[in-house]
């Protein structure tokens, strides 16, 4: 999805900056990224410009030997989004191949529209057209969601299927859909334009009609309330103004159609207010930065904006009421080097093979500072946790790359985060100021031991045992009688909620240096972490020997450039290898074709609920092989053990806890998951070019397995 010129939202610096009147959307520049009017009902779908159209699961655009230019579904389920002004019966004519060797069997594909079965194609190997009949009463006015269910291609140069084309023919004549021509936004008859966006201060719509005597119909729509028409008063310019001041702060739906039948072209539209002087709108030709900030060991449930009651994140619940949570984000392991190596390169571990003490990930494996790197960004990373330090591959793509190693005689033993602000803006300091960048803070404040400032320690966890090693805590506590147990792990709960305090004040000092660059506006930021945490919710603590979810459960707080879609929760399942996707999908930038994750913008942007996803997980910590699916409201988890394997289901909607395992009662799902599991492990060495052979182990020296051993990763 293009990142147009978005709004420009005032930070909170304290003292409040003068403001001045300037472009906070600019129309035309936006027009890639809304509805495209009241038809768009055949879709090229290679077209560059067509792109906002394709929700999910296609690649690139790809040239056939024959000339034509295709895209391919890289997943089982690829969804493509139509505009239909009136339902009415119509035939669906897709244009598709099947890729493969002569000879290879036809596909079968599924078609669905708005989530109804409409009917199956046999996709052979030559492009041509494929006929459906679909009635008038599987459309709806508007927008139209069509999903194709069939094989994916699963990596670059394997079989799938092609797609040139999508349309749905009949129904009558039809207005074509709005265009942009130069710097005009041009109507066709009955045909309208729709944004979606936040108004500013004392906002106000500005165009100039042509020809100069038209006028365009105005409608103005908030979330919560009705339809309102906007009335337009001519400038001495010629243009035509229209005030918008009433719903500053709000989220609307703005709507421009032709006033009469007759075509109509809008120049220059743009919806002005009032921002901070000296804040300037982002030029179209300019990348947004990326801030990436992981937060190690922190569980999505002890942050306020996941309904945490203790204030433990201001700054982060800040950034998440100008940004957007993703309210269930699950990890695809329970410790450090194989979640963050999944963030880092959109694949699961077995996929990019950092799955054990001694292993790195595959070299072969596109990294996300890769891509950007390759795009012109200064790459830059601090990181304080052993696990993410370069010799595993993390390195890759940053020009600088900093590990700050942990200090065995410090009672915090990893350098504090607000050590990592420091040196991040430092590093800031010297950036060209002309180039994007991408900068990646690995913070590890929350890991055990917990040890916080003293400030906070007194604040929060008056008289407890912050910096014991939770080791100590635990063998006292099964020593001690329950009521003694119980306070201890308040104490604990108490000095860890103080260290993501901690972590919280350094994060939010950094946003406060971009804010005073004036670059915040600019900067897609990503929080989240690489897993959780347990307080013996099942009997133990830390973290990496099991995969319930206390310890796979993380958060996704996303700032996009402009604050868009701000204050927007998102149910969607998300899962830590879609941040990759994610990220480039919202820079314009093209996602690898080894990418197993999607990008969540899809999620972000739907009027309707998207389908779900199955989320997978593994450990190997702890002398025991873990998979886990988590499907639908049930989790599965698989262990392998010696005398056989053992199944637990657990029904989350109901048993959000996992305390009851359901695998008796509901052997059908025990079954599915089962099967599920089978195939994603079956599947995943298809993924793997075969010559790339196993991940390469670096050798791990004294010091790096004396520091395991202190985090608790080696016993």
């Amino acid at each position: 999805m293009a990142t147009a010129l978005l709004a420009v939202a005032a930070c909170d610096r304290g003292e409040s900056p003068p403001l001045a009147r300037q472009t906070v959307y600019d129309l035309v520049a936006r027009f890639a990224v809304t509805e495209g009017g009241s038809e768009t009902s055949s879709i090229v779908l290679a077209d560059r410009r067509m792109r906002p159209r394709l929700a999910r699961g296609w690649s690139d655009p790809e040239t056939l030997p024959s000339g034509e230019s295709v895209v391919v579904a890289t997943e089982r389920f690829a969804t493509v989004q139509l505009d239909v002004a009136r339902p009415a019966d119509r035939t669906l004519v897709v244009r598709a191949g099947r890729l493969g060797p002569p000879g290879v069997q036809p596909a079968r594909i599924a078609v669905l529209l708005n989530r109804r079965r409409v009917g199956l194609l046999q996709i052979g190997t030559e492009l041509a057209d494929h006929r459906l009949a679909v009635p008038a009463s599987a459309q709806q006015p508007g927008r139209n969601e069509l999903t194709i269910s069939g094989p994916p291609r699963r990596r670059a140069g394997g079989m799938g299927v092609a797609y040139h084309s999508i349309r749905l023919d009949g129904g009558g004549p039809v207005a074509g859909g709005p265009r942009v021509e130069g710097d005009a936004l041009v109507l066709p008859d009955a045909a309208g334009i729709h944004y979606v966006l936040q108004v500013p201060a004392e906002g106000r719509l500005s165009l100039v009609p042509d020809p100069p005597d038209a006028r365009p119909t105005v409608t103005i729509e908030p979330e919560e309330g009705p339809r309102q028409a906007v009335s337009l008063a001519a400038e001495a310019d010629g243009s035509l103004v229209g005030d918008l001041s009433g719903f500053a702060g709000r989220i609307v739906r703005l709507s421009l159609t032709p006033a009469e039948r007759a075509p109509l072209r809008l120049r220059s539209p743009r919806v002005l207010g009032r921002v901070p002087e000296g804040v300037a709108e982002r030029p179209a030709s300019r990348r947004a930065n990326v801030l990436l900030y992981v937060i190690d060991t922190l569980r999505a449930d002890h942050l306020g904006c996941y309904g945490y009651p203790r204030p433990t994140s201001p700054r982060i619940d800040a950034l998440a009421r100008d940004g957007v949570v993703f309210t269930e984000t699950l990890a695809q392991a329970s410790w450090t080097r194989p979640s963050t190596a999944s963030i880092m390169t959109g694949v699961d571990p077995p996929v990019h093979g950092a799955m054990s003490i001694r292993q790195g990930f595959r070299r072969e494996v596109p990294t996300l500072a890769e891509q950007l790197a390759a795009q012109g960004y200064a790459t830059a990373a601090f990181v304080t946790n052993v696990n993410v330090a370069g010799r595993w591959g993390f390195d890759r793509g940053f020009a600088v790359y900093e590990y700050l190693p942990e200090d065995e005689g410090s009672p915090t033993l990893h350098v504090p985060s607000d050590t990592l602000t420091a040196r991040a803006v430092a590093w800031l300091d010297a950036v060209d100021t002309a180039q994007p960048f991408f900068l990646y803070v690995h913070a590890t404040d929350p890991h055990a031991p917990y040890a916080p400032p003293e400030d906070l320690a007194r604040t929060w966890a008056p008289g407890g045992v912050c910096g014991v090693a939770v080791k100590e805590a635990l063998a006292a506590s099964k020593r001690a009688p329950e009521e003694v147990r119980a306070e201890t792990l308040r104490s604990l709960v108490a000095c860890y909620d103080a260290e993501i305090a901690a972590n919280d004040r350094s994060f939010g000092a950094l946003l406060d240096d971009l804010a005073r660059r004036a670059t915040l506006d600019d900067t897609l930021v990503v929080v989240t972490s690489d897993h959780g945490e347990e307080f013996l919710e099942h009997d133990g603590f830390e973290h990496g020997r099991t995969l319930y979810d206390e310890q796979l459960r993380v958060p996704l707080v996303l700032r996009l450039p402009g604050a868009r879609f701000r204050g927007r929760r998102v149910d969607a399942r998300a899962r830590q290898i879609d941040v990759m996707p994610t990220v480039l999908d919202v820079l314009d930038l093209p996602i690898p074709a080894e990418v197993r994750g999607r990008s969540l913008l899809g999620a972000v942007t739907a009027v309707t609920p998207v389908p779900a996803v199955d989320s997978y997980a593994h450990t190997r910590l702890g002398g025991r092989n873990l998979t886990a699916v988590t499907t639908g409201g049930w989790k599965v988890i698989e262990t392998e053990r010696s005398r056989g394997d053992a199944v637990l289901a657990f029904d989350l909607a109901r048993d959000a806890g996992e305390s009851t395992n359901r695998v008796r009662s509901r052997p059908m799902l025990a079954d599915y998951a089962r099967e599920s599991l089978a195939a994603w492990l079956a599947d995943l060495p298809r993924m793997v070019d075969p010559s790339l052979g196993p991940s390469t182990p670096p050798e791990a020296d004294a010091a790096t397995l004396r520091r395991l051993r202190a985090l608790g990763y080696v016993e």
